[in-house]
């Protein structure tokens, strides 16, 4: 009886294995979309920038870096809501850019710090790189 279990939890399993295995993941895709099915492939994010869909919608979106020179495009907070809009306000900081001020506000004092960075215990680094 555990062995016939196993198979009937299984066969659902090897057939969307054999399903996905035979089709491409936009095949797939509009399989399922034209059967009422609602669905989407993963996309890396030159997928995304360019599908129809999220152009339409403008998931992804630019704002300035933590350098206030740079651009950084990026995906929009989603859900957009109508009543509860999200927004970018502001770039993520750079690897070590509030370094000082973390660890000045845990009491460690400036000497120390210095010496961090010196060992290499420390570091900074750009957020964002164009072409990199």
């Amino acid at each position: 009886m555990e062995g016939r279990k196993w198979d009937r939890k299984r066969a659902p399993e090897e057939a969307f294995a054999a399903f996905f295995a035979a089709h491409t993941a936009e095949e797939t895709e509009d399989i399922l979309a034209d059967g009422g099915v609602p669905c989407s492939r993963l996309m890396d994010y030159k997928a995304a920038r360019n599908h129809p869909h999220y152009q339409a919608r403008g998931v992804i979106a630019e704002w300035p870096a933590c350098d206030d020179e740079s651009v950084i495009p990026g995906v929009k907070v989603v859900p957009d809501l109508a009543n509860h809009p999200g927004r970018v306000w502001r770039g993520a900081p750079a690897t070590g850019q509030d370094n000082e001020d973390v660890l000045g506000e845990l009491g460690i004092d400036g000497a120390t710090i210095a010496t961090m960075y010196d060992k290499q215990l420390l570091g900074k680094r750009p957020y964002y790189q164009h072409g990199v």
